[in-house]
């Protein structure tokens, strides 16, 4: 599997988590709670976003199906 690919699977896992994070946290508590929790949190959400990313841009893509 190329590079690229990995760093695709990385960076949309990245951004996946984050929807799913202000998803989450917009339903649950609304837009300006989401904000300011963002606001307040950025360094923490950015780091486990680009550690999820990191993760599964290596692990992507190497499982195979049993041939």
């Amino acid at each position: 599997m190329s590079l690229r690919r990995h760093i695709i699977i990385g960076v949309s896992a990245g951004v996946l988590l984050l929807l799913v994070y202000a998803g989450v946290i917009t339903l649950a508590q609304g837009w300006q709670h989401m904000l300011e929790q963002t606001a307040r949190l950025w360094y923490w959400i950015m780091a486990l976003a680009g550690g999820f990313g990191i993760q599964a841009g290596l692990s992507g893509g190497s499982y195979r199906s049993p041939s």
